[in-house]
């Protein structure tokens, strides 16, 4: 097997200034690793196949647990686990009437998942069901939201609102809420 010659990554350029790919863009391909999985797949990769599955709509989020999160006893209001957060703005929707805390107090096992692009809630909710998750409680967005190691900026959003990141939970109980993070 030979190297490539730099005539072929002549060529690579040539179509990176054609198809007019950002600084941003191609960052993102080298770094999230698909040109390293791209040039270790099958040789016999069909191109057509790849670009019917690049159309196709499937959602593959990359995953990441979050550890050490803790919903604080039920003495802590919902104006408590708010301040705790300090958040960088607030949101008039999130309130006792509407977003009640009903959660018991101890660790939670949390995920937050990026879609890498924005996607309708109910894309979403599918991919958890299928995948065995539910959105996330006001209870576990503000206990990620006062953890130090996971800052959020953005106050907390209700409601059918799109993101690129959402804050799942193992699927456990049946009332689902729909609150996400801000992407």
């Amino acid at each position: 097997m030979s190297i490539a010659t730099l005539r072929q990554a002549q060529q690579v350029l040539n179509i990176l200034t054609q198809e007019k790919v950002s600084c941003g863009q191609l960052q993102w391909l080298i770094e999230g690793g698909f040109i390293t999985d791209l040039l270790k797949a099958n040789r016999n990769l069909d191109r057509e196949a790849f670009r019917k599955f690049l159309s196709s709509g499937q959602l593959y989020p990359t995953v990441m647990e979050l550890t050490g999160v803790v919903i604080p006893e039920k003495e802590k209001t919902l104006g408590d686990r708010i301040a705790d957060g300090a958040y960088d703005g607030k949101n008039g929707d999130i309130t006792e009437k509407r977003c009640p805390l009903s959660l018991p107090p101890g660790p939670r096992n949390l995920v937050l998942v990026h879609f890498g692009r924005v996607v309708l809630t109910r894309d979403v909710e599918q991919w958890a069901a299928e995948n065995g998750y539910e959105i996330a409680l006001i209870d576990d967005l503000l206990a990620v939201g006062s953890h130090p190691e996971y800052k959020i900026t953005q106050p907390p959003r209700v409601c059918g609102v799109v993101s690129c990141f959402y804050l799942l939970r193992p699927s456990l109980f049946s009332s689902i809420h729909r609150l996400q993070l801000a992407g």
